[in-house]
């Protein structure tokens, strides 16, 4: 996995060269990011990745539990090896249409990721 700044999220590099991590909690965050991010049927490889953000998380009529359900199942989908949720949270803003979110998630090793993000 790449490593990102944990800054701006712009990929980190050593001289020329790209530097990976090995954390598995650094790996477990930047998947759920890069899966919450993405808007379903923009990857053309999967059409499926992503969230469904037209008809659930910005569709007027679907209620927060809903909208928070199908955000915790795409990040623990992103992870790929059985974690739990931890800790949730998400401010969503219908007027700006912006939803920040924020998250603990512990993979079957235990590592844990912290991930806040806006959308």
């Amino acid at each position: 996995m790449l490593q990102e700044n944990a800054t701006d999220g712009d990929l980190v590099f050593n001289g020329a060269s790209l530097v990976t991590t090995d954390d598995r909690a650094t790996e477990t965050g930047q998947r759920i990011v890069s899966r919450v991010k993405t808007v379903r049927g923009e990857w053309f490889l999967d059409t499926e990745f992503g969230l469904d953000y037209r008809n659930t998380i910005w569709n007027k009529s679907t209620p927060a539990q809903a909208r928070d359900a199908h955000i915790q199942r795409q990040a623990l989908l992103s992870s790929g090896r059985g974690s739990k949720i931890l800790r949730y949270s998400t401010t969503f803003q219908s007027a700006e249409r912006t939803l920040q979110v924020g998250m603990d998630v512990q993979d079957l090793d235990g590592n844990t990721a912290s991930v806040q993000l806006e959308v």
